[in-house]
């Protein structure tokens, strides 16, 4: 076990293309909380020390008033533009205007952040028995593990939309993640057909573990994605999209180093309950849902009202 508690970090800094808009500070409570603040609250209560909001820069100052809005001014939050050096070399294309992926953006957080680090979507609310889950794995994980808990495919699904998944299977190395894109649901009982990126089409049983971005990452592990980083953009022309558009993506570069030996992939089970905003139509079922959860008493109203870290971990 480690002394010091893990930070959890929040991607907070996508584009939103498919939604239109800035998920990462969509109200969804009822005290206008986003739904990252849900997972900050759970990850906080599981035992994380702060939580890392990692924004585009520039955003910093709005993100963290929104997440402190939801969870109080004396929440330990910290805020950390994505931007992290490119190698000796390299120069990024002038053309160049989006985000360098989820690779970078947690690269960018753990340059600021020592010791384990915990990493989740800030659109995403992933359930209190997941945070926990990832807590626990992540305090006990080998030094060079990358701790991935998954979730049954039935319970990640949208139901106005295809959406990415990462499909958690086993290969000659280990536990890997493929990608699959605009995976919906068939009939009744048939599982969800997608395709991978390579453009085979799949179709995956609905209790297929899959990732959902929640990831735990020990000191090893981060320093053989640093690794990857620097052998990503020694090349970018042979990505696709080119150097304009091409993206370190955290689950991609991850099996691409457990496929070479590098790191460990170690699945964790322990998610069940999960909310994600992909499409527009999903914004109306997350509150509904989120509402539910605070009329049962498992959120206080507003979140704020009860500041998760003077609580006991569950």
């Amino acid at each position: 076990m480690n002394a010091n508690p893990p930070s959890l970090v929040l991607l907070a800094g996508g584009l939103g293309s498919r939604f239109g808009g800035a998920k990462q500070v969509e109200p969804v409570g009822p005290g206008g909380e986003p739904l990252g603040a849900y997972t900050a609250f759970d990850g906080l209560r599981a035992g994380f020390g702060e939580v890392v909001l990692l924004t585009r820069p520039g955003e910093e100052p709005g993100v963290r008033a929104v997440f402190e809005g939801a969870l109080g001014a004396d929440a330990p939050l910290r805020t950390v533009p994505q931007r992290f050096a490119l190698p000796d070399g390299v120069r990024a294309p002038a053309t160049r205007d989006r985000p360098w992926g989820t690779g970078h953006a947690l690269l960018a957080a753990a340059a600021a952040t020592p010791g384990r680090i915990g990493v989740a979507n800030a659109d995403d609310g992933y359930g209190r028995g997941a945070m926990i889950a990832l807590h626990r794995a992540l305090a006990s994980a080998a030094d060079g593990d990358a701790v991935l808990v998954t979730y049954p495919l039935a319970t990640v699904l949208s139901p106005h939309g295809g959406v990415s998944r990462g499909w958690v299977r086993t290969g000659a190395s280990g536990a890997e993640v493929v990608e699959v894109h605009d995976l919906e649901r068939r009939s009744a009982g048939e599982g969800a057909s997608g395709r991978t990126e390579t453009g085979d089409a799949v179709v995956l049983p609905l209790d297929t573990p899959v990732s959902m971005n929640l990831w735990g990452l020990t000191p090893g592990a981060v320093a053989a994605l640093r690794d990857e980083w620097a052998r990503f953009v020694g090349d970018l022309d042979r990505h696709p999209g080119g150097p304009d558009r091409a993206e370190f993506q955290l689950s991609t570069a991850l099996t691409a180093l457990a496929r070479r030996g590098r790191l460990r992939i170690v699945p964790q089970e322990g998610g069940s309950v999960w909310f994600g905003i992909t499409w527009p139509d999903d914004l109306a079922r997350v509150r509904g849902a989120v509402e539910a959860l605070h009329r049962s008493g498992a959120y206080p109203v507003p979140l704020a009202a009860v500041p998760p870290f003077t609580r006991s971990s569950p």
